[in-house]
């Protein structure tokens, strides 16, 4: 977003961490003499030819480093394009981390078509926030039109144990059961949960 271009790109990178986004220290924490079986690393492989192609092409620091083939061939199990506005979910967050909860919300109710078709963005945005209060909120928001998502309340369970909420997140991996019954992560979790309590 740095760089003013109306060429932007989306990519789902299904191998990596965290709905597609990984650290560079676990990058660098998997390397070893084996890591390039690991599929993490080759996802990483494309996204670094394709960073270094759009550098190239739109900077033209260099115009030996462009590969006209960046725009191509991407499509494959590492890499996929992807065709989501994430521009409402990327103005929420930073309202967000404003602390501007008042402005958040009203911006996640102007935009929630938008933020819950296909995916849930604002579920995607809960569990990459740091802040647990912050992905608290943002569950409970995502709950208040669609209360009959289980992952949703999967993820909230999940924040609820991490903060030692174990009543709260025993509460909401039941709601999860009831809406999948048979889904062994919620039974992990409650498992999990139990020989905590």
């Amino acid at each position: 977003n740095s760089i003013e271009s109306s060429e932007k790109y989306l990519f789902r990178m299904p191998y990596l961490d965290h709905n597609g986004f990984i650290s560079y220290w676990q990058y660098f924490d998997s390397c070893s003499p084996g890591s390039t079986k690991s599929n993490a690393i080759k996802s990483f492989d494309y996204l670094s030819e394709f960073t270094m192609g759009f550098f190239s092409k739109y900077l033209k620091s260099d115009p030996s480093l462009y590969d006209s083939k960046f725009l191509v061939g991407q499509d494959n199990e590492y890499i996929q394009a992807a065709d989501l506005n994430y521009s409402a979910i990327t103005t929420i967050c930073n309202t967000l981390l404003d602390n501007a909860f008042d402005s958040a919300s009203k911006q996640v109710d102007d935009h929630k078509t938008v933020l819950l078709e296909g995916e849930n963005q604002l579920n995607i945005l809960a569990r990459m926030a740091y802040n647990k209060d912050m992905a608290i909120w943002l569950y409970q928001k995502s709950l208040n039109y669609r209360p009959d998502s289980w992952e949703t309340h999967y993820g909230l369970a999940h924040i609820y144990k991490d903060k030692g909420e174990t009543l709260l997140a025993k509460e909401e991996l039941l709601k999860a059961e009831e809406l999948d019954p048979g889904n062994t992560d919620i039974t992990d979790l409650l498992n999990e949960i139990s020989k905590i309590e």
